[in-house]
């Protein structure tokens, strides 16, 4: 690889070169002499994203070592990229949803409550919801948050009164049954 060369032809984010981008990760404390050409020969750059093509979690993030500390590769990109570190309790967000993508444009800084909202895990999914699962809409007098500790839950004020009248109906017809068999009980005993 050529000195000028940051990379994959024509796809540098870095655009100082990789002197600057050493620098940056030395003044960082991240490495004495980070080996950029290794970095960057572990990148495919495809039509849309920028994959990392070394080692790859089980959970589908890349890691790359420096002085034998591992290190996740979107998080490196991003602060070479950014040309500064990541603040002290914020996450890399993927805005293409691919884990082992390190392209910079690709990498979003923002917090872990907007990181989970943004994901398909369970909370982002049913942040995104607008209708509960019988059709009635998450908006107005129809949505009922409720808060069990650190947990908040929007419940459909439709769908609560259709159960709680369920539940009394039920309970109600229960009751009568064990009142009549009660009175057949004494009526057959005396």
């Amino acid at each position: 690889m050529d000195e000028g060369d940051a990379g994959p032809v024509g796809c540098s984010p870095y655009p100082l070169g990789p002197d600057h981008a050493r620098d940056a990760m030395r003044k960082q404390g991240l490495a004495r002499d980070l080996p950029l050409d290794r970095f960057f020969k572990r990148i495919k750059k495809t039509r849309f994203c920028w994959l990392w093509t070394g080692y790859i979690s089980p959970a589908g993030y890349g890691s790359y070592t420096i002085a034998r500390k591992y290190y996740r590769v979107h998080r490196l990109a991003w602060e070479l990229g950014a040309k500064r570190k990541i603040p002290r309790g914020l996450h890399i967000d993927h805005l293409c949803r691919v884990r082992h993508c390190v392209n910079p444009k690709h990498l979003e800084v923002v917090t872990q409550t907007e990181n989970n909202r943004r994901g398909y895990g369970f909370s982002g999914l049913n942040f995104r919801k607008t209708h509960c699962c019988n059709g009635h809409p998450f908006i107005g007098a129809n949505l009922h948050v409720r808060k069990d500790g650190q947990r908040v839950q929007r419940v459909c004020q439709t769908c609560m009164r259709r159960a709680s009248r369920d539940y009394m109906r039920r309970k109600r017809a229960s009751q009568r049954k064990a009142h009549w068999t009660q009175v057949t009980q004494e009526g057959t005993d005396g």
